[in-house]
């Protein structure tokens, strides 16, 4: 998480189902602002839907 916060990343996507259950429980724990999505929905909404 402090790699992710280093970056100043409001977004953080991935593939991994693991890996964005993991993400939202950590990002909770810390307490961070911090939008965790699957990369598909990332593409979505880059789509404009």
């Amino acid at each position: 998480m402090e790699e992710i916060q280093a970056t100043g990343a409001e977004t953080v996507a991935t593939a991994c189902p693991s890996c964005i259950r993991a993400l939202h429980i950590a990002k909770s724990a810390e307490k961070m602002k911090l939008n965790v999505m699957d990369i598909t929905e990332l593409l979505w909404k880059a789509m404009g839907n």
